[in-house]
Formats: C-alpha cells, sequence, structure tokens
C-alpha cells in the first residue's frame, strides 16, 4: 500500500508520459486502425479515444491513493518462494 501519494507533477508527467507513447504508438496506419477498430468492437464507438484518454487527463491524487491503497495492499499480492535445486540435481 502506498503511504504517501505521489506529487501532482509525478501525475502531470505520468499523464504526459501516458499521451505520448499513445500518440507515437499511432504512427502507424495499421495502428490507427487496430485502435478504431478495438474501440468499436469493445465500446462500439471507434471515437472513443478522446473518452479514453480523458480517464488520464481527470484523475487526481487522491483517486490514484484510494486505487492504491484498495489494490496494493498485502491482500491483493501473491508471494512466491523458490528454492534453488540441488547440485547436480533437478
Amino acid at each position: 500500500m502506498m503511504r504517501e501519494p505521489i506529487s501532482q507533477r509525478e501525475l502531470e508527467r505520468a499523464v504526459v508520459g501516458f499521451e505520448s507513447a499513445f500518440v507515437w504508438g499511432l504512427e502507424d496506419l495499421m495502428a490507427r486502425a487496430e485502435l478504431l477498430e478495438g474501440y468499436n468492437h469493445f465500446t462500439g464507438n471507434p471515437d472513443y479515444i478522446k473518452t479514453d484518454l480523458d480517464r488520464y487527463r481527470t484523475t487526481n491524487v487522491d483517486a490514484i491513493q484510494a486505487v492504491a491503497a484498495r489494490w496494493l495492499g498485502k491482500r491483493h499480492r501473491a508471494e512466491i518462494i523458490t528454492m534453488p535445486a540441488e547440485k547436480g540435481g533437478k
């Protein structure tokens, strides 16, 4: 669980980073076509891109903190303990 919230600046940098990666990912014509088709298939609206981007643009630090508190606690994780094989064994 996050004990301290991210700063507004960190949130803004994350949103700009997401938007940049999103836009650069649309450079290829096939990527644009697949994105529109995906939005149309899953939402019924090929122009859902604005709504999708607005989810990131309109979030706030308090919302991020609430989601982190809900989903990043010990209750929602899996711990995997591995043991090395014995020397010469499998």
